[in-house]
């Protein structure tokens, strides 16, 4: 059965009403039970972790009216069970309801996951913003980076390859009280104008497995696409515009961020590029698949591919004011999450 409260259609302007009713009704109730811990309980447990609840023990939320939206499903012994995961998560400059797939979830087609430790990382990249003007989240997933583009812009558009990925920033934003512009594509490709004053992007960054299919967050243009991030975001941005996104690059015999930085220059782009850590192929493929054939595999093909090591790093850009542009890496392994706002905003200035 599809649940049209993840369903997201642009010609469906309905399904887009019926999520804004949900997440404004939703809103009303979590709003106030947090600061009341025994009233919160059942409903963390409900919307939180997935877990049934007596329908009792969450009467203060319109029951009826949630489970006619899909968001509750109503089952035997007088239960109720959340379809949809709402998680309170506090982000750098600002706090709120995120709505997402539940994380025992992951392993179904076009999973929709709550912010992680990248989206995290590039949250905390992000320099202070301009009042006004338009900002776009590319790839914005349960929407939870662009819930702190808000309150500084006046107009934040999200974009997805994934349409579930769309409804559900569309409910965390109604969770919020405020909407934005959903755009369905992939990358840039789907903004009609260059007057966005930020872009912010956590792609699939992951350099998988040569010559092997998609395992993860794998990237699939491999090496090579920070330079094509880059340049794709660069032709997006006025001057005075600012993009930022997360990246990978394999580490042979040469510098592998030079090449980026010859992307910039020739895109006419200030860069900064923030290298925060450097792993050999063993390490790095644990962060992602852990122990066992995948990981021995993966470890192998990248090793065979002559990859001795794996940068990870933050690649902010603006289009450049003078002829010599200014292209900066900063290595610095014991940054601390808070320090790299500063720091991209001291090289903006």
């Amino acid at each position: 059965m599809i649940n049209e409260l993840t369903t997201w259609d642009l010609n469906r302007p309905d399904l887009s009403v019926l999520r804004a009713r949900c997440g404004r009704q939703l809103r009303d109730v979590l709003s106030v039970r947090l600061s009341a811990p025994a009233e919160m309980l059942p409903l963390w447990r409900l919307f939180s972790q997935g877990d049934p609840v007596p329908a009792g023990s969450v009467n203060k939320l319109p029951t009826d009216e949630l489970v006619a939206t899909g968001l509750l499903i109503r089952l035997d012994g007088d239960y109720v069970r959340s379809t949809v995961c709402v998680a309170w998560n506090d982000l750098p400059a600002t706090a709120g309801w995120i709505a997402s797939d539940f994380e025992w979830q992951d392993g179904e087609e076009n999973y929709v996951g709550g912010p992680g430790n990248a989206a995290m990382t590039l949250a905390y990249a992000r320099p202070p913003l301009s009042v006004g003007g338009c900002a776009v989240d590319l790839g914005t997933g349960s929407g939870a980076l662009a819930l702190g583009l808000l309150q500084h812009m006046d107009e934040v558009v999200v974009t997805d390859v994934n349409p579930r990925a769309l409804a559900f920033a569309e409910l965390t934003s109604a969770l919020a009280g405020e909407s934005w512009t959903p755009l369905c594509g992939d990358g840039t490709a789907v903004l009609e104008t260059d007057q966005a004053a930020f872009i912010s992007w956590n792609p699939p960054f992951v350099i998988g497995n040569p010559g092997r299919a998609h395992i993860f967050r794998d990237s699939t243009v491999g090496e090579g696409q920070a330079q094509q991030i880059l340049t794709s975001i660069g032709c997006a941005l006025p001057l005075g515009g600012v993009g930022q996104f997360l990246a990978n690059w394999v580490y042979r015999e040469s510098d592998p961020i030079e090449p980026i930085l010859a992307a910039a220059r020739a895109a006419n782009l200030d860069c900064l590029v923030i290298e925060r850590a450097v792993v050999p192929p063993a390490r790095y493929v644990q962060l992602w698949a852990g122990e066992g054939a995948d990981h021995d595999a993966w470890t192998a093909g990248l090793k065979h591919a002559g990859a001795v090591a794996i940068g990870l790093g933050i690649i902010t850009i603006t289009p450049a004011t003078q002829p010599r542009r200014d292209q900066r890496v900063i290595r610095n392994y014991q940054l601390e999450l808070q320090s790299l706002a500063p720091i991209v905003q001291a090289w903006l200035t």
